[in-house]
């Protein structure tokens, strides 16, 4: 396996070489980011660097990596990257020995430093750069080793490369695009929204909606209003007891880590207890809790009618007894008469709940 490993990079990383010579007979200068070991398979694990905490800005060489003066004994790891993949924001760049405000796309081969305002995707890596074939093996079987990271697609190249030396003086504070707390779980449930969406309108119009960043102030689901206001957009206002129910479910689901525990239970009280306080009707969400109660408890089973009055009730339902977004999608095969719209919330739900580094699974 190391073997074949090795050879197939080999081969990549030779491509690699190639395509960075093709990009810089282009005229286009790359972007070097150095990580160690433990930072690069966050990167893998994430698809996004870096995610936690404000920064104020990463910090990348341009075309050379920055001198690191200690890696504390850590494999070091260069990531370079395509400027034509990312974003034409505002950056600081060091440029004839001063800090400038530039955008992305005015930045220059003989420019030395960039500051970078927010996290770095991964899919505008264009290759991998380690000093060592062993290193590379050894990253590549660490990597092969977590369920939840895939062995990258781009190329490794083994170099010994010069380097920046960081410039002296500090910009001005760039203003850090930072991502909310909930990152992983909102990427789960828009790509579990993504996966389960049925393949037809209206239901395509409406997962379009939900993911623009100018979204219609026209309802675009009559069978689920609660989409207008999906786990990854702002609290809506709780006009009926349906989307108090979605908020609720929401607002409590978010601060659940499944993989640390998991009382249905008292999920589902403290669900509808916060829905009664959104404004929710009292009455069937206590015959909902009943019935659920009764169903966690092994005395009832799940009825498929409670979506003609309460669809949220059922996806509530649903989502207790399989949390996980692996687990949830059997249901469709074991309850095909489910109708779309519980579904397709339940299968979004559960990504909400299970997070996107872990959905390798589905």
């Amino acid at each position: 396996m190391s073997t074949a490993i090795s050879q197939m990079n080999l081969v990549l990383g030779q491509q690699s070489v190639d395509d960075a010579d093709s990009l810089a007979s282009r005229g286009e200068p790359r972007l070097v980011l150095s990580l160690d070991n433990r930072e690069w398979l966050a990167f893998l694990a994430d698809d996004w660097w870096p995610l936690s905490g404000d920064t104020g800005g990463v910090h990348l060489g341009v075309n050379l990596p920055l001198h690191v003066k200690s890696m504390d004994g850590r494999a070091r790891v260069l990531v370079e990257l395509e400027l034509a993949r990312l974003p034409d924001l505002g950056v600081q760049v060091y440029r004839d020995g001063a800090w400038r405000a530039i955008t992305a796309g005015q930045i220059a081969h003989d420019d030395q430093e960039v500051v970078w305002p927010g996290p770095l995707p991964i899919f505008a890596v264009s290759s991998f750069v380690v000093a060592t074939a062993e290193e590379r093996d050894h990253l590549l079987a660490v990597a092969h080793g977590f369920s939840n990271i895939e062995s990258p697609v781009q190329p490794f190249r083994i170099q010994v490369c010069e380097e920046h030396e960081p410039a002296a003086t500090v910009p001005k504070a760039v203003p850090a695009k930072v991502p909310p707390k909930a990152w992983n779980a909102l990427r789960g449930a828009a790509a579990m929204a993504a996966w389960s969406v049925p393949a037809v309108d209206p239901w395509l119009d409406t997962l379009c909606q939900a993911l623009s960043e100018t979204p219609s102030p026209v309802s675009t689901l009559q069978e689920a209003p609660w989409w207008e206001t999906p786990p990854w957009r702002l609290v809506g206002t709780a006009a009926t007891s349906q989307v108090a129910l979605w908020e609720a479910m929401k607002s409590v689901l978010a601060d659940i880590k499944i993989r640390e525990g998991w009382v249905p239970q008292d999920v589902l009280t403290e669900i509808t207890e916060q829905a009664r306080r959104l404004g929710g009707e009292a009455v069937p969400l206590q015959a909902l809790v009943r019935r659920t109660r009764d169903i966690l408890l092994d005395r009832a089973a799940i009825d498929l009618t409670l979506a003609d009055e309460n669809p949220l009730g059922l996806v509530l339902q649903l989502l207790l007894l399989r949390p996980t977004a692996e687990h949830f999608v059997t249901w469709r095969s074991e309850l095909p008469g489910m109708p779309p719209a519980v579904w397709w919330t339940g299968a979004t739900l559960a990504g909400f709940l299970t997070g996107y580094r872990d959905l390798a699974g589905c």
